[in-house]
C-alpha cells in the first residue's frame, strides 16, 4: 500500500548520459592504461580488441572523457559552492549519532561533497595536464 505516489525526478536525462558516458570513458581508459603500464597486465589490450586498436582509442577516449567530465563540472559548479546550510549536516551528524537516521541524507552529503568536489576536480585537471 503506497501512502504517497509522488515521484521525485533526482537526475535528467542529459544528465544521466552525461554520467554514463565519463564512467564508460574511465573504465576503458582504466583498463587500457594498466594493459600499457604493467607488462603483465597486456592481456587486458586483447580484450579491448587488438593492442593496436588499443593504442589508437586511449587517446581519443580520455579527451571524451575528459570534455564530459567538463560538462559536468559546468552544469554542477554552483551547487558544490560552500554555504552555510552546507555544514549543518555534519555538525548534527558529529554531535548527534543517535539521530543521525532522522537527519535527511541531502543534509549530510552536501557538506561533504562540497569539501570534497573542488579539490577533485583540481586532481583531475593537474594529472590530465600532466602537473
Amino acid at each position: 500500500m503506497r501512502v504517497n505516489s509522488i515521484r521525485i525526478q533526482r537526475y535528467s536525462a542529459p544528465e544521466r548520459i552525461n554520467h554514463w558516458i565519463v564512467a564508460f570513458c574511465f573504465v576503458f581508459a582504466a583498463i587500457s592504461g594498466l594493459g600499457f603500464l604493467f607488462p603483465s597486465l597486456n592481456w587486458l589490450l586483447h580484450i579491448l580488441g587488438t593492442p593496436q586498436l588499443t593504442r589508437i582509442l586511449h587517446p581519443f577516449v580520455g579527451v571524451v572523457m575528459f570534455v564530459a567530465f567538463l560538462l559536468m563540472f559546468l552544469r554542477y559548479w554552483k551547487h558544490n559552492l560552500i554555504q552555510r546550510d552546507d555544514m549543518n549536516g555534519p555538525k548534527i551528524s558529529i554531535k548527534l549519532p543517535e539521530i543521525r537516521k532522522s537527519v535527511t541524507q541531502v543534509a549530510i552529503i552536501s557538506g561533504k561533497s562540497a569539501c570534497s568536489g573542488w579539490p577533485s576536480f583540481a586532481w583531475c585537471c593537474c594529472w590530465r595536464v600532466g602537473l
